[in-house]
């Protein structure tokens, strides 16, 4: 089972039904470390002189996903810990 972050149900023949999956939980973790990470990159460019790396938004990408995925891994464990069950593992490098 993947998480959804803000599904959208809407009232059907069968009272209410998903019409969009939303994003995932694990894309919605790594939009959140976006902001902050991009915030410090911004910070030491203009403030500390540091050089802009060419390709410094796939680099941020990839950063962002590997914390997101981080937490969902934590989020899985703490699962365990607390005798719910677990959410089904996605393969490292799964898309959403």
């Amino acid at each position: 089972m993947i998480t959804a972050a803000f599904p959208i149900l809407e009232r059907g023949g069968n009272g209410l039904d998903l019409t969009d999956p939303g994003m995932t939980l694990r894309d919605y973790f790594a939009g959140q470390v976006i902001g902050a990470a991009f915030s410090d990159l911004f910070i030491g460019w203009r403030t500390r002189g540091e050089p802009v790396v060419e390709d410094w938004p796939t680099g941020l990408a990839i950063d962002a996903y590997r914390v997101a995925d981080a937490m969902l891994a934590i989020r899985q464990s703490n699962a365990i810990a607390q005798g719910r069950e677990p959410q089904a593992k996605r393969p490292a490098g799964a898309e959403g």
